[in-house]
C-alpha cells in the first residue's frame, strides 16, 4: 500500500479548516494544519509536506509572504503550492503566480474540483 501524501492544510477559518481536513482525510491524505502564517512557515520545514494548500487572508503573516518564504528557503522551496483564497482580483491573482504558487483557486471551490487539482499537482511533481 503506498504512503499517504502528506498536506499541509493553512486556514485561519475554523469551518473551512475542518471541512478541508476531512474532505482530504476521507480521500486518503494526511492532513497536519495550519491556522496562521508563522505556523505555516514552522510546519512546512518541520513537517515536509508534499503539497501545502494556503489562504491567503492569514493572521500573522500573510498567505503572499508564506508563499515567498517557501519558495526561498531551499528546504521547502519544492514543496508544490495551490493557493486558495477568496482573492479573485487580477493583481493577487498575478502576485500568487509571481511568487510561483502552483496553482491559484478562488474560494469557493467545489471539493471535487479541489481534490483533482490537488492529485493533478502531486502527479505533475512525480513526474
Amino acid at each position: 500500500m503506498p504512503v499517504a501524501k502528506k498536506i499541509l492544510v493553512v486556514e485561519d477559518e475554523p469551518p473551512v479548516l475542518m471541512m478541508l481536513r476531512d474532505r482530504l482525510a476521507l480521500e486518503g491524505f494526511d492532513i497536519v494544519t495550519a491556522t496562521n502564517g508563522k505556523k505555516a512557515l514552522l510546519s512546512a520545514e518541520r513537517e515536509n509536506p508534499d503539497l501545502i494548500l494556503l489562504d491567503i487572508l492569514l493572521p500573522k503573516v500573510n498567505g503572499f509572504e508564506v508563499l515567498e518564504k517557501i519558495k526561498k528557503n531551499p528546504k521547502t522551496m519544492k514543496i508544490p503550492v495551490i493557493v486558495l483564497t477568496a482573492l479573485s482580483q487580477p493583481k493577487n491573482i498575478e502576485m500568487g503566480i509571481r511568487l510561483y504558487a502552483d496553482k491559484y483557486l478562488v474560494k469557493p471551490v467545489v471539493p471535487n474540483q479541489l481534490v483533482e487539482e490537488i492529485k493533478k499537482t502531486l502527479a505533475v511533481q512525480e513526474s
